[in-house]
């Protein structure tokens, strides 16, 4: 029983000292980098490490953008996506405006759909189907609601 536990006892002793050895080897490599002394920096600031950490682990950084300029391409995006079904109203009329409508409308929810799965790392076909669904989704609703206003008045 002693044999055994000394054995143990070496093989966690020289486990100890290896982990020893290869964290002193990072630290020296850390050192010649610089890196070690702005962990340490970093460290001493709780604001700044969570920033470092949700930079380093999320890949989310300061925008390099002003607001305002946020604020014109969204603003500008909202506008093109409000004309895509308003547009073939300006073409046609009656019910040929109404099918190009929403034939236009649905295939920009799929292409959106599918450029999206560049974000999001799943299927082309099947991020454009969802983005589908929900515009027809929404098609449906928006119908149903302008049926029920237009009773009202």
């Amino acid at each position: 029983m002693a044999t055994m536990t000394t054995t143990i006892d070496v093989a966690t002793l020289a486990n100890a000292q290896a982990q020893e050895q290869q964290l002193r080897q990072q630290a020296g490599e850390l050192r010649l980098h610089g890196l070690l002394d702005r962990w340490s920096q970093v460290m001493a600031d709780p604001e700044r490490m969570l920033a470092e950490q949700v930079q380093e682990e999320l890949g989310i950084s300061e925008s390099a953008t002003s607001p305002l300029r946020e604020a014109w391409i969204t603003g500008s995006a909202t506008a093109i996506g409000a004309l895509i079904p308003v547009l073939p109203f300006f073409l046609f009329a009656g019910p040929t405006a109404v099918v190009v409508s929403f034939a236009i409308s649905m295939l920009s929810h799929w292409l959106v759909g599918a450029a999206r799965s560049v974000f999001t790392g799943r299927g082309v076909f099947r991020s454009g189907l969802d983005m589908f669904v929900v515009g027809l989704g929404v098609a449906v609703a928006g119908y149903y609601v302008g049926e029920w206003v237009g009773r009202l008045l």
